[in-house]
């Protein structure tokens, strides 16, 4: 796996973990001011379904880093995972060395991330075929189980609720009475039930039918989708073991609001089912048994006994208004919860200039050494003179340095000759005196030295000063 695309799925997966961690808590904190089991319910399937939202939102944006061709042609062109391209977060620098470890454990945590949910995959897929192989030897109620039915339908029928296609059978090798399926739902009972009084069957099918009502089948089906996708994250598992729970109880207080007068047979009957649960081997289909865990079954049977309390106005107005400020910072902070891993840069990753930017260096090395140059030949007010006009312009420091040169060098040559500067060219300065002391007279020769060693002398004076005339020069070019 390349490097960065490695770091940015570990971004991807920290930032997952802890936005859905906060999320939780603060599911928690909705959960306990919740006034009713079906609000409890409705949060954790709520948080659940938001969780495989977001997990899927954060693939989508992998992938479409990884390939970005196929994102383009399949419409994922601007999805991004969550935190994953934003230029928000706390960013830590990785180097290059971890950062290829991290891409490969990254590769190892997705292979058998694969491998579990797909071994996953199969056990629904066993637990279904064990399900219809069991419901093979289902057989038709007797006429006063199935009249016991068909009453406790037409009362749930007659407030208003729609059960159409609703079948009952009878299950051999069935701990509890259970619901099936959401698209044709199916109660289906053990034997025993066949025995049992008026009032008893009326209770179980009472639950079972609010089963039905509320498509508890359709959800059970999507938490157990969510379970499998994100069996890695503690927080998922919690809040499916509490769902299972809210599930029970908001079925039971419906049918205990419904029926008040039933509350003894209905807290007996699921006493004598957790029971049979509890000694049975295994079960034998996988559906919504009425029975539950003996940790749960307390919790239920007092449910069921105690009297409903209603809570006042101001206690719902104020729980209702701390949860939507609650919910409010939650939206408000958590997309902030971002960090980015991204790799060291090293030497090999530093962009070399480009030939512009070279020659626009060098350029201004030139001026600045030919300034520096020009100013230590110059005389003091020349270099007043230039700094107070502002002269930046490098021809024209390097015509005065040229200048300047030329009077030092006739300066030499008239020392050396002894010649007087009388004449004035035609730029007004005095050029060393060409016409020396008793020109035209004929007593030139007798004063004047020797011709070669004039020269020897001005050349050796003037040789110290051309070279660096010839260096600029140079240099220039």
């Amino acid at each position: 796996m390349d490097p960065s695309l490695g770091l940015l799925a570990a971004s991807g997966l920290v930032n997952f973990l802890l936005k859905t961690t906060a999320e939780w808590l603060v599911c928690l904190l909705l959960v306990r001011m919740a006034g009713s089991a079906r609000i409890r319910f409705n949060l954790w399937l709520t948080m659940l379904l938001g969780f495989v939202a977001q997990w899927v939102w954060m693939c989508a944006g992998i992938l479409r880093a990884a390939f970005p061709a196929a994102a383009h042609t399949t419409g994922l062109a601007g999805v991004t995972g969550a935190g994953l391209t934003t230029n928000s977060g706390e960013r830590i620098a990785v180097a290059a060395g971890i950062a290829g470890t991290v891409a490969q454990s990254m590769a190892v945590l997705l292979a058998c991330y694969l491998v579990i949910v797909l071994w996953r995959i199969v056990g629904t897929l066993v637990v279904r075929f064990r399900l219809t192989r069991a419901m093979r030897h289902k057989s038709a109620p007797e006429p006063q189980l199935a009249s016991s039915f068909y009453e406790a339908m037409e009362q749930t029928t007659g407030r208003g609720h729609e059960l159409r296609g609703c079948e009952l059978w009878v299950l051999p090798g069935l701990r509890s009475p259970a619901t099936l399926g959401w698209w044709r739902p199916r109660v289906i009972v053990p034997p025993v039930c066949q025995t049992q009084d008026e009032a008893e069957l009326q209770v179980v099918f009472w639950h079972e039918l609010m089963h039905v009502e509320r498509r508890d089948a359709l959800w059970n089906a999507m938490v157990r989708a969510c379970r499998n996708l994100l069996w890695f994250h503690p927080c998922v598992h919690h809040a499916v073991v509490a769902l299972n729970a809210q599930r029970e109880l908001a079925c039971d207080a419906a049918v205990v609001r419904e029926h008040p007068h039933s509350r003894d047979v209905y807290a007996s009957c699921l006493l004598r089912f957790a029971r049979a649960r509890d000694l049975a081997p295994e079960p034998a289909v996988s559906g919504i048994e009425m029975a539950s865990s003996t940790a749960l079954l307390t919790t239920r049977v007092r449910s069921i006994l105690s009297e409903a309390q209603s809570a006042s106005r101001v206690s719902r107005v104020g729980r209702t208004t701390v949860s939507i400020l609650m919910v409010g910072v939650m939206a408000a902070t958590v997309p902030a919860l971002n960090v980015l891993f991204a790799a060291e840069l090293t030497s090999s990753a530093i962009l070399l200039p480009s030939a512009g930017d070279v020659r626009s260096v060098a350029t201004k090395r030139i001026s600045k050494s030919s300034s520096a140059k020009v100013r230590g030949v110059a005389s003091p007010r020349t270099v007043a003179a230039t700094e107070t006009a502002g002269l930046t312009s490098l021809s024209r420091q390097h015509n005065d340095g040229l200048a300047a040169e030329h009077r030092a060098a006739m300066d030499i040559l008239t020392e050396s000759t002894g010649m007087d500067a009388t004449d004035t060219g035609s730029d007004g300065r005095a050029i060393a005196g060409l016409a020396g002391p008793g020109r035209g007279n004929g007593s030139s020769a007798q004063s004047s030295p020797s011709w070669t060693s004039v020269a020897v002398d001005a050349a050796e004076r003037m040789g110290p000063l051309m070279g660096d005339h010839d260096g600029d020069d140079h240099h220039y070019r």
